[in-house]
């Protein structure tokens, strides 16, 4: 009777072990990063250099500027899937720091900033950004540490808690054929801005398209390239960081 349970017990843990590994992968399925990979990216971005950390990868141009971009990647995404567009912001001088979240989710973990910024105190000012779920969580991040950060960029996301009076810059791109961006929520967050809020579409751009991963379920087709989006992604970014350094 006795080995009888044993044997019960077994199964079931190894039925909910399946499971759950089963709906990681699910979950993560076509989310990795799918472009290029580091060491080609390396090869493109020749002034830039790539250091792999245990939680970060930094990219960290010849001649840095003083501002240091820190990017949240979407729910279920690699974050490697954000190296080109990050390598394209430190092209132009900027210090990025693309962090690994616990299950590529960065909800498990929205201080994660911190571990980067105490790392590089040298570093001064932060901007904090986020695709998707990541820029919900940039934006409670640069909330509760607003001593630490002075701007916040939104890649086809939307502010959940309140900016407006906080003095934060921000950014906030989103691309016109998202399919995956909660729209009515996203017009709601706009309340959550500040009135100098930089609130811009991206003509023919889709959700995925931000990242170097695979077609996301729900999003729609873009009628522009994902270099063409990413290169006005990176335009915007660098923009807006420049008006931050000018500050």
């Amino acid at each position: 009777m006795k080995s009888g349970l044993q044997k019960l017990l077994v199964a079931v843990v190894v039925l909910l072990l399946v499971v759950l590994v089963g709906g990681v992968a699910f979950l993560r399925l076509n989310f990795y990063a799918a472009t290029l990979s580091l060491e080609e990216l390396s090869e493109v971005y020749d002034s830039i250099t790539f250091e792999i950390g245990s939680h970060e990868i930094r990219l960290i141009p010849e001649n840095p500027r003083a501002t240091g971009v820190i990017l949240y990647p979407g729910g279920n995404v690699d974050f490697r899937a954000y190296a080109r567009l990050g390598a394209g912001i430190a092209e132009e001088g900027f210090p990025v720091f693309l962090v690994r979240m616990p299950l590529d989710l960065a909800v498990l973990q929205p201080n994660r900033a911190q571990t980067v910024i105490r790392a590089h105190p040298h570093i001064s000012p932060w901007v904090v950004a986020g695709h998707s779920l990541g820029g919900a969580m940039a934006v409670r991040y640069a909330l509760s540490h607003q001593n630490k950060v002075d701007g916040v960029i939104l890649y086809a996301s939307y502010a959940d808690r309140d900016l407006s009076d906080t003095g934060l810059a921000v950014l906030s791109l989103v691309g016109t054929e998202d399919g995956v961006l909660n729209w009515s929520r996203y017009e709601e967050g706009l309340e959550y801005l500040p009135a100098s809020a930089l609130v811009q579409s991206i003509a023919g751009g889709n959700h995925c398209y931000f990242g170097d991963y695979g077609f996301q379920r729900g999003d729609n087709p873009a009628s522009i390239t994902r270099d063409q989006q990413q290169a006005l992604a990176v335009r915007e970014t660098v923009a807006f960081l420049r008006s931050i350094a000018q500050q």
